[in-house]
């Protein structure tokens, strides 16, 4: 008999997301360690699509109030010549006078913790819903939207079974949320603090974040506090094997994903691939998949690029795996802080192709690929750092210097791996 838990998040197929892959996974390899999933999530106008899950597993959904439908109501019944104004001067007032401008800015003052706090007395009253018809023993709840562990809060509480708290972001100190005053960062560290004392266990996706919820709440056990990083699935790569790239004459470099989130950007890299394009030093080639062609077009003209970097339209994950294992390079740019561990970094492990990450040498990511004995690491947006190490780096491929990765260690990732750690911390705190 499965013990059942109840998994509480934004994000889940057939949401196409990259957010909702961890949770997809958990769920798929959750049945093989004694737990049933039964996932409480928001509507998705796709259709859908156990690709990635490929299980069943029992998916409800409540509505979701967003601000684009208020403001439709708004304007219904409202005067044509009503306007929303910010109540004061924010950082998002240059911003066009369009509704997504006045949406960032209303987001920010009146939802709060999140712009998805108006599913939370709908996400509560389904989830009261579904242990009625489901004997629920435990609840996981997981962010970007803290909004999941609040109503993971108020369920454990009314349900009174223990609840897992999986935070794959900072909340409080999240370094890309902007607090318009003092007391809109006081409400959130306030609710921060009433997650992490009602939950029975935190989870963090790096070692650097769980070394700051350790040092933040040091009245709690640090046992309480544990890392289950995201990871790859090897059944996703059933045919895929590690090649040369389809180009004979150029080094090939493959970034996976989306850019222009998060504080990343791409313009040091290309500055440095500029840089060696006209210095004729090495024939390189690179591929932006899941860019849209429009948003760096101009730049690549611009920049006499238009050659040399080829951009490619997001695609389905499963589509979009087969060109990291045509690639030579992979390239991976972390945003601002220690912890982030982008989820991409898994996957491009288990190629065992050579990485070039852009990211600071003291973080987790930068931890990780020393552990694992691939890639090279430029803590620098400095083009011409930037473009010596791709040098180097190709110098090394070419020359068959590369280090053997470090297998036993990449295995871990494995998400049948990391869903046995979550199952067996499930048993324990129930």
């Amino acid at each position: 008999m499965l013990k059942k838990v109840l998994i509480v998040t934004t994000y889940f197929p057939p949401a196409k997301a990259v957010g909702a892959i961890r949770l997809a996974k958990f769920a798929k390899y959750l049945p093989e360690f004694g737990w049933q999933p039964i996932v409480l999530t928001v509507p998705s106008e796709l259709p859908l699509d156990n690709g990635e899950t490929s299980r069943p597993t029992p998916v409800y959904t409540a509505p979701v109030p967003t601000l684009r439908t208020l403001y439709k109501l708004g304007r219904g019944l409202l005067p044509r010549s009503a306007a929303i104004k910010p109540p004061v001067k924010t950082d998002f007032i240059g911003k066009e006078k369009s509704f997504s401008g006045r949406a960032e800015v209303i987001n920010s003052w009146v939802f709060v913790p999140d712009q998805m706090i108006t599913w939370f007395p709908f996400a509560v009253s389904k989830g009261l819903q579904i242990a009625k018809t489901h004997s629920i023993q435990t609840i996981l709840s997981t962010s970007p939207d803290p909004t999941c562990h609040l109503v993971a809060k108020y369920l454990s509480r009314r349900l009174k079974c223990p609840w897992g708290a999986d935070f794959r972001d900072p909340w409080a100190k999240n370094p890309f949320v902007f607090y318009p005053t003092s007391l809109h960062y006081k409400i959130s560290v306030s609710l921060e603090k009433a997650v992490v004392r009602a939950a029975r266990h935190i989870f963090t996706v790096s070692h650097a974040l769980r070394d700051d919820f350790v040092s933040g709440y040091p009245d709690e056990p640090s046992t309480k506090f544990s890392v289950l990083t995201n990871g790859y699935d090897r059944e996703d790569f059933p045919n895929l094997t590690a090649t040369a790239s389809d180009n004979c004459d150029a080094i090939t470099i493959v970034h996976n994903g989306a850019f222009f989130y998060a504080g990343k950007d791409p313009f040091p890299f290309l500055k440095a691939v500029q840089l060696l394009v006209r210095q004729s030093k090495t024939n390189i080639k690179v591929k932006f998949v899941g860019v849209s062609p429009l948003k760096l077009a101009p730049t690549l003209l611009e920049w006499g690029l238009a050659d040399t970097v080829e951009t490619i339209e997001r695609k389905p994950h499963l589509e979009s795996l087969p060109y990291l294992f045509k690639a030579d390079i992979l390239l991976l740019v972390s945003g601002p802080g220690r912890g982030v561990l982008t989820s991409k970094v898994f996957e491009y492990l288990f190629t065992g192709k050579p990485i070039l990450a852009l990211t600071p040498h003291d973080g987790s990511l930068a931890q990780l690929l020393q552990q694992a004995n691939v890639g090279m690491v430029v803590d620098s947006e400095e083009p011409q750092e930037i473009a010596n190490a791709i040098l180097r780096l190709v110098g090394d491929l070419q020359a068959h210097r590369l280090p053997q990765p470090n297998w036993d260690f990449i295995e871990q990732f494995d998400y049948r791996n990391l869903t046995g750690q979550l199952a067996r911390i499930l048993d324990d705190i129930l």
